[in-house]
């Protein structure tokens, strides 16, 4: 292995960590979608609230406690409206932005996959090249011969 290099145990570590991570990301980008979802549901209710109120606004006479309760329903109609705009524009970005996290988590993923790789590969090659070297015969030591330029004087 390289000097500097990250041994493949400490990227293990790594990723599992980055999975819990990107598990608690999923979960966030769940709980968005299902707060959009229950948004949803909420419009189609406030839809029925307004087809109620359509009903009254039909030119019939209606008694002052009617048109009390109208007044009161429509107020409560609008209310609900603008929670439901607010709940429906903080879920969306919250969602857009666990998407986000959820995206440059999964990348961090694959790049420390590809760093286990290349450890683990250049790990291999270290244990291949000791093996070699300790199932190789030894070299037979050279000793200069006596006729070498050296020892010509």
């Amino acid at each position: 292995m390289r000097r500097g290099a990250v041994k493949p145990a400490l990227l293990r570590r790594l990723d599992v960590l980055a999975a819990a991570q990107e598990a608690a990301q999923v979960a966030v980008l769940q709980r968005h979608r299902a707060a959009l979802a229950e948004s949803a549901r909420g419009q189609a209710v406030l839809e029925a609230y307004r087809a109620r109120l359509a009903g009254w606004r039909g030119g019939e006479v209606l008694s002052a406690d009617q048109a009390q309760r109208a007044l009161r329903f429509a107020a409560a109609g609008l209310r609900a409206a603008a929670q439901l705009d607010q709940a429906v524009a903080a879920a969306a970005a919250g969602a857009q932005a666990a998407e986000e996290a959820l995206g440059e988590t999964a990348a961090h993923r694959r790049r420390l996959a590809d760093r286990l790789n290349e450890a683990t590969k250049a790990e291999d090659e270290v244990r291949a090249t000791a093996a070699a070297r300790a199932a190789a015969p030894p070299r037979p030591k050279i000793t200069p011969s006596r006729t070498t330029p050296q020892n010509k004087r």
